[in-house]
């Protein structure tokens, strides 16, 4: 019996009785013939696995059997709470990765760390035209561009929406979370 063993990853991929029948990217190998789940190929060698040992699985890197690890049983409350978390996170990450704005007249791209939403408050605040550093989308290029008032607060608008979306998003998916009766579906919501 011969063997297709890819190439890359050393895995058995199938048999044939003709070995002149070549797969591209696939070894033809010689060995004895068995189930292929109960086989490997050893870098030289078609092998039998030995007898499964119980709680394990195979392992193709080292070509043998490991123990399976278990996880720790959780409650329901606590993989609510793991997955409000990771919305968090999410929530987090999405507000502070900016914004669009069309304020100047074309897009541009305004950074929105908690940072730059105090400096983009405090402009606006000062009621005058000033230097804002923001990135053309079209350009590329990130650089102060004088910003009338109007337009700083078109921006900071802007903003406010992106962030207020974000968190009517993060307490839709919270809600969910919180209505989910097991596991499964709490494992479907995404952001």
């Amino acid at each position: 019996m011969f063997y297709y063993v890819n190439q890359e990853n050393n895995q058995i991929f199938g048999s044939t009785d003709d070995p002149e029948m070549k797969l591209e990217g696939f070894l033809t190998i010689e060995g004895q013939e068995g189930e292929i789940a109960n086989l490997y190929y050893d870098g030289d060698t078609i092998l039998v696995k030995p007898a499964q040992p119980p709680g394990t699985f195979w392992d193709t890197l080292s070509n043998g059997w490991k123990p399976i690890v278990q996880t720790p049983n959780l409650s329901i409350d606590d993989i609510k709470a793991i997955k409000i978390q990771e919305l968090n996170a999410a929530c987090h990450n999405a507000i502070i990765s900016g914004f669009e704005s069309d304020a100047l007249g074309t897009p541009h791209h305004y950074d929105s760390e908690e940072t730059d939403q105090m400096n983009l408050i405090g402009s606006v605040l000062l009621g005058v035209s000033v230097l804002y550093v923001c990135t053309n989308l079209q350009t590329k290029l990130k650089a102060p561009v004088e910003h009338t008032n109007t337009q700083l607060r078109e921006v900071m608008a802007d903003g406010a929406e992106m962030k207020q979306n974000m968190l009517v998003k993060y307490h839709t998916l919270v809600h969910k979370v919180t209505l989910s009766q097991t596991p499964s579906e709490i494992e479907k919501i995404v952001w």
